[in-house]
């Protein structure tokens, strides 16, 4: 939606301009979305779980804040932390085979029911 914003304002399709570091922030938002996504396959969520994201947050909020001077570090710490998120969240989807194929089984033959 921001980009079609953006190019509604200037009246011309067009890119939004994002920096490295907006850009590494976007990697880093998809690859915590998937890692999410990941722990929520099973459709639960345990406390394991929930502790795992919020320490793998912490770290990447402590190191933000450490390397705040430092902006090319800056960049680097949210690209290691990006590509953290994505792996483990590939090793959880080829640890739990059986929920990655019943959620696609559901989502794509899951047929919605018309009230009578």
């Amino acid at each position: 939606m921001i980009p079609l914003a953006y190019s509604l304002g200037a009246g011309t399709i067009g890119a939004l301009p994002l920096d490295l570091r907006q850009r590494e922030e976007s990697f880093l938002t998809a690859g915590q979305s998937l890692f999410g996504l990941a722990l929520l396959l099973c459709l639960r969520l345990s406390l394991k779980s929930a502790f795992a994201l919020l320490g793998l947050f912490l770290v990447q909020f402590g190191l933000s804040f450490y390397f705040h001077n430092d902006e090319s570090r800056t960049i680097v710490v949210l690209t290691y932390m990006a590509w953290l998120y994505l792996v483990l969240a590939a090793g959880i989807f080829i640890w739990n085979p059986r929920c990655l194929i019943e959620c696609f089984r559901t989502g794509l033959l899951a047929r919605e029911t018309s009230p009578e």
